[in-house]
């Protein structure tokens, strides 16, 4: 059986499109998108897992560090924090929160 130059280029064609296709999918799989964000803390709830940076609500899930960060009253009302989060079904999802440093003059 031989094979022709066309039959060669829809091979290589189909090839290359199902590389391109799974590593779409591989990297929409394996990154989540993050976003940062910075401002004052407005409101904080330990009881529903949820704080609010410039009236903008992040939930915390899980009882892990940034449950027990907040637990300790190492961040409070007010005070200036980085936020790093993703967007999960229109929620923000707390990834991580850091107090903004205070450049010396």
């Amino acid at each position: 059986m031989k094979i022709g130059k066309f039959h060669h280029c829809v091979i290589a064609i189909a090839i290359i499109s199902t590389l391109f296709l799974a590593a779409a999918v591989s990297a929409k799989v394996a990154g989540t998108l993050m976003h940062t964000a910075e401002g004052r803390v407005t409101a904080i709830n330990i009881q529903q897992g949820k704080i609010s940076v410039n009236g903008e609500p992040y939930i915390i899930e899980g009882n892990g560090r940034l449950l027990d960060t907040l637990k300790s009253n190492d961040i409070q009302v007010s005070e200036k924090v980085v936020v790093i989060y993703e967007v999960m079904g229109g929620a923000r999802k707390l990834i991580s929160i850091n107090k903004k440093a205070d450049r010396a003059k």
